[in-house]
């Protein structure tokens, strides 16, 4: 069993600073990084789907190219979609130490969806970051 040393903060969610103990994987490591989460919502037009298989194929071949160029998660946001077929919603999100750099990095993959597919319509975009993860 990894021994922790005792807990300086009260509370159930609290900031991991330098010393604080974290259990990974059954192990004790140190932390001395406070982490940022970065998450996006891209509202998309894809004005030549004609199907919801399209749209599928649409969104599986962007967020594909998303993952494989940014280190984010990419996933459809079928709830917000719903039937419409040229409508796309995608949902990002990255874990930084820096909030600025989570920022640009969501940033970024908007402007490479602009860039990639100029078949594609940006229709809206918002981040959020939340700090002290």
């Amino acid at each position: 069993q990894p021994s922790f040393p005792p807990n300086r903060h009260s509370g159930a969610s609290r900031n991991l600073w330098l010393g604080d103990a974290i259990a990974v994987g059954g192990m004790a490591t140190t932390t001395g990084i406070q982490m940022h989460v970065g998450i996006a919502r891209i509202a998309l037009r894809i004005p030549h789907s004609h199907s919801l298989k399209e749209r599928r194929q649409a969104a599986r071949s962007i967020a594909s190219r998303i993952r494989s160029r940014f280190n984010v998660s990419a996933a459809q946001d079928a709830a917000a979609d719903g039937d419409a077929w040229q409508s796309l919603t995608l949902l990002l999100s990255c874990v930084s130490s820096d909030a600025n750099h989570a920022d640009a990095l969501l940033s970024g993959v908007a402007d490479y969806i602009c860039e990639s597919r100029p078949d594609v319509e940006l229709l809206d975009y918002g981040v959020e970051i939340i700090s002290g993860v």
